[in-house]
C-alpha cells in the first residue's frame, strides 16, 4: 500500500496576495507483486515517489477540477505530470547521449587507394 498526497493553492493578484483556496487530497494505492519478487526498501521508496505519484496524478487533477467547480471557482488548468528526480550532491552530472564522461568518437574508417 502506498499513500500519495497532493496540495494545490490558488492565490489572487492582490498585493500582498491572498489565498483563495487550498485543496489537499491523498490516495491510498494498492499494488500486487509477483510472489517471487522481494523489492528492497530503496526500490519501494523509489516506486512510491515516482510510479505511484504518476499513477495518481489523473485522479488528483479530476478531484481538483470537481471540487473547484463545486465551490464555484474557475477550474485551474493543471499540466501533465513531469517528475524530475532530485540530484544528490555527490551524484555525477547526467550523461549526455547515454555516455558518462567525455563521449568518444569512433576512429575514422581506413580507406584504401586504388
Amino acid at each position: 500500500m502506498v499513500e500519495v498526497s497532493f496540495e494545490y493553492s490558488a492565490w489572487d493578484s492582490a498585493e500582498p496576495p491572498q489565498r483563495l483556496f487550498l485543496v489537499n487530497c491523498a490516495f491510498e494505492v494498492s499494488y500486487q507483486m509477483r510472489p517471487d519478487h522481494a523489492p528492497t526498501e530503496e526500490e519501494i521508496s523509489s516506486f512510491g515517489r515516482g510510479t505511484a505519484v504518476f499513477n495518481c496524478w489523473p485522479y488528483a487533477r479530476e478531484y481538483l477540477r470537481d471540487i473547484t467547480a463545486r465551490i464555484g471557482h474557475q477550474t485551474p488548468a493543471l499540466p501533465l505530470l513531469r517528475i524530475i528526480p532530485k540530484r544528490s550532491d555527490t551524484a555525477p552530472p547526467p550523461a549526455i547521449g547515454g555516455m558518462a564522461g567525455k563521449p568518444e568518437l569512433p576512429e575514422p574508417a581506413a580507406t584504401e587507394k586504388p
